[in-house]
């Protein structure tokens, strides 16, 4: 079985890998928190991501 790759959610970046635990949004690296296993829209702000980076 193939991992899904598509345009993400939030940004509409191509690659997003990984899926949201709470909506399941298809969303890039960069809106995911992988210890929470959500997109960003749903954990908020976090280590990494830039002020206002939702």
């Amino acid at each position: 079985m193939g991992m899904n790759v598509g345009l993400c959610a939030v940004c509409r970046s191509p690659g997003a890998i990984h899926s949201c635990a709470l909506c399941g949004k298809l969303v890039c690296p960069r809106h995911f928190q992988h210890g929470a296993g959500v997109c960003t829209q749903h954990a908020g702000p976090g280590p990494g991501l830039p002020h206002g980076v939702r």
